[in-house]
């Protein structure tokens, strides 16, 4: 998963580099990550310390902020909220029962909330630079040439599409090894392959979920003033252009109703809405989740996932 993102840093475990001295590491704008020379620890804590410097990059997490401070802690809740879901490495500063039961949408989110709020104290000690201090630096210099043209969300993108295609390839008896390309492509796994490649961070969700559970059709339902059910389709015709139909003047309701109330959809099927955010307040009673754009926001607190994209 973390490769392409390993294709584009630079580690450094220097004294002579800026590197925290009661601290783990830093990471800069430019992809460099600073490591403390002369810490030793378990393979767990290294595996926390340097998935979450690479997070931050892709995640883009370096912007600019009225609170920087804040902001960079509104980060790290996030990046190690996300590590302790996916059993990934060890906090060195302990604590993440704190945060388990924390609802976190987006970093974004938990910012406001820690402007408006203040900082409880049980919130800090998640990233890995000095105590109360940042781990990400502007210091530095993005260099595109050694990006390849490609952004740090792109590559962590394609790591993600990647290690979840080989982990259901390999559950699914379709290819004998993480890593491994030996294995045969039918219709419906080229369709997702080039949904991975046009949206990987979706794709990588759509391929887990419809490779372990075999699903074999998605109904489609476009919304803006009415409702408009295009029934079912295969997912190799993911591998045409579907024609949207609406202007806008978008009510998602009726829509989320039809597919709730339809005798011929699954009870327990899940509904994945894809907004701008522009769209009316919605109760749902099943599995769902929501894509929007990075600058898309909704008009409530959504209780299913929340994804960007950009």
């Amino acid at each position: 998963m973390f490769a392409p993102l390993m294709d584009a840093v630079w580690i450094k475990r220097s004294e002579k580099e800026p590197y925290p001295h009661d601290g783990y590491a830093i990471v800069t704008i430019d992809g460099s990550i600073h490591v403390h020379p002369k810490r030793h620890e378990d393979v767990e804590v290294w595996v926390y310390v340097l998935a979450h410097c690479l997070f931050h990059l892709g995640f883009e997490h370096f912007k600019k902020q009225h609170r920087q401070d804040l902001w960079n802690i509104a980060c790290d809740v996030y990046i190690a909220k996300f590590l302790d879901d996916f059993k990934l490495g060890r906090n060195p500063n302990g604590g993440i029962y704190v945060i388990r039961d924390l609802y976190i949408n987006t970093e974004e989110q938990l910012y406001d909330d820690l402007l408006q709020n203040g900082v409880d104290k049980k919130l800090l000690g998640f990233g890995t630079g000095n105590p109360g201090e940042p781990d990400m630096s502007f210091e530095g210099q993005r260099h595109y040439s050694n990006l390849h043209n490609l952004s740090w969300r792109k590559r962590f993108g394609i790591g993600l599409r990647n290690a979840v295609t080989s982990a259901v390839s390999v559950a699914a008896g379709k290819q004998r090894s993480l890593g491994s390309d030996k294995f045969k492509n039918s219709d419906a796994e080229k369709a997702r392959s080039w949904f991975m490649s046009s949206y990987p961070l979706l794709g990588s969700l759509v391929a887990s979920y419809s490779l372990s559970r075999d699903v074999s059709r998605i109904r489609l339902v476009f919304c803006d003033a009415s409702t408009y059910d295009q029934g079912y389709i295969a997912p190799e015709e993911l591998l045409e252009r579907v024609k949207i139909k609406g202007r806008g003047g978008t009510v998602l309701q009726p829509g989320i109703n039809l597919l709730q109330k339809a005798e011929d959809f699954p009870k327990d099927g899940p509904i994945l809405i894809i907004t701008d955010g522009g769209c009316d307040k919605l109760s749902i009673k099943r599995e769902h989740a929501f894509l929007v754009p990075s600058y898309g926001r909704l008009p409530f607190a959504p209780k299913g996932k929340l994804f960007r994209v950009q």
